[in-house]
């Protein structure tokens, strides 16, 4: 598509040099479902972020821990109960054992949080106590229903296959 008729569906003129640049490595045969498919984790962030466009946080998207973000700390910081905001360092280490599905637990965190602050009805109380205890059965490793959380939302996250039924 032209860069006219782009912008005419809601896309910048600088997305769509993206998508070209991402067309063109297609067309050029520098990409491809298959090799997509079939490369190691190191190979495919290399490959992807040689796309204009293409940073480290798309390419780890299902993987995102915003680290500096105010409500993420705040959510830490009630879900483990220390006394203070989390630093960035801090972070990393206890939320470690989300990964590879950080950027979920990001958002139950922000839920949480939102649930703690928006209301002192015995319904928002009760959301917030049904978050939490989402939020701690994310970080027992060993809990089936944990492993099962997981598993279905690594059938959605999963990078790989997005890229392979997508394009």
């Amino acid at each position: 598509m032209a860069p006219q008729q782009l912008r005419q569906i809601g896309v910048s003129g600088r997305k769509a040099s993206y998508l070209h640049d991402l067309a063109r490595k297609y067309r050029d045969g520098i990409l491809s479902d298959g090799k997509i498919l079939s490369m190691d984790d190191n190979s495919l962030f290399t490959m992807l972020t040689m796309v204009n466009g293409i940073g480290s946080w798309s390419v780890h998207m299902p993987d995102v821990l915003p680290v500096n973000d105010l409500g993420i700390r705040k959510g830490v910081m009630l879900l483990y109960g220390l006394e203070e905001l989390p630093r960035p360092s801090q972070m990393e280490q206890l939320c470690e054992k989300w990964r590879p599905y950080r950027s979920v637990a990001s958002w139950y965190i922000w839920r949480f949080v939102e649930a703690k602050g928006s209301s002192s009805s015995a319904a928002a109380q009760q959301q917030g106590q049904q978050q939490q205890h989402e939020l701690q059965v994310l970080q027992q490793e060993q809990q089936p229903t944990a492993a099962q959380f997981i598993d279905s939302m690594a059938g959605m996250m999963n990078m790989r296959c997005a890229w392979g039924h997508s394009m």
